[in-house]
């Protein structure tokens, strides 16, 4: 059987907090969005959009996309099945998240590297 990370009491702490930023998040956006805010025009040319250091950290989106699948299936489940956390975090998942990260950097430095392909 598979471990689980946090205790049901810790992973409704956890759950809250990530929903509560997924939230604030999205109103954010649709505020931002709504109020035709460009980032671009408003402040000084981003360091980190210059080097492109978020298209070398693909992990970033894989983690938004399982914590998405998270939020949305244990709020589903709830409100649905009346069971508190459908999707429990595991151990199995940070594991998998590490090795998609180290992955990605091996095999993003052996094109670079070996065959002089920059992956961006």
């Amino acid at each position: 059987m598979l471990r689980r990370v946090f205790s049901e009491e810790e992973e409704k702490l956890v759950y809250k907090i990530l929903a509560g930023l997924f939230l604030a998040a999205f109103v954010a956006f649709v505020a931002l969005k709504a109020l035709h805010f460009q980032p671009t025009t408003a402040f000084r040319p981003c360091i980190v959009r210059r080097i492109r250091a978020f298209l070398y950290h693909p992990f970033l989106v894989s983690a938004s996309v399982f914590l998405l699948i998270y939020i949305v299936g244990n709020a589903a489940g709830r409100l649905y099945l009346h069971r508190p956390f459908l999707i429990p975090i595991r151990s199995i998942y940070l594991w998998i998240g590490f090795g998609l990260l180290v992955g990605n950097w091996i095999l993003r430095n052996v094109l670079w590297f070996c065959f002089g392909i920059p992956i961006s």
